[in-house]
């Protein structure tokens, strides 16, 4: 930075090494808590964020309305053809015989028209 003097010429300000991780330290706390608490929070509550086919090393952003509505498009065929609903006691049943918790269905958006790919792990 600089600091005037008073007779009238521009003096350099050495800001210190120390003075300069403290500041941006500082920043980097108050970026970080925007993201985890605003940012991240906001998307979170108005988007479904996943990638898709087409783009898989980007993120794609669905409104909730449109990405609950493409979801209920889907899930009869999804457990018509693939899968099978179960009740609770079932699930259960199923996973105290199992080492191995449940598996988590994600749901991958296919590009264009092309509807959904269910993704297990």
């Amino acid at each position: 930075g600089q600091q005037g003097c008073t007779d009238g010429e521009v003096k350099e300000r050495h800001v210190s090494s120390e003075e300069s991780i403290v500041k941006t330290t500082r920043a980097a706390k108050v970026i970080g808590f925007l993201f985890s608490e605003i940012v991240i929070p906001l998307i979170r509550s108005n988007f479904y964020v996943t990638e898709t086919e087409a783009t898989r090393n980007r993120l794609a952003f669905f409104r909730k309305p449109d990405w609950f509505s493409i979801k209920k498009e889907y899930f009869p065929s999804l457990t018509k053809h693939i899968y099978r609903l179960i009740t609770r006691s079932e699930a259960k049943k199923i996973l105290e015989r199992r080492s191995v918790g449940a598996a988590r269905l994600r749901l991958l958006p296919r590009g264009g028209q092309k509807g959904i790919r269910p993704i297990v792990n």
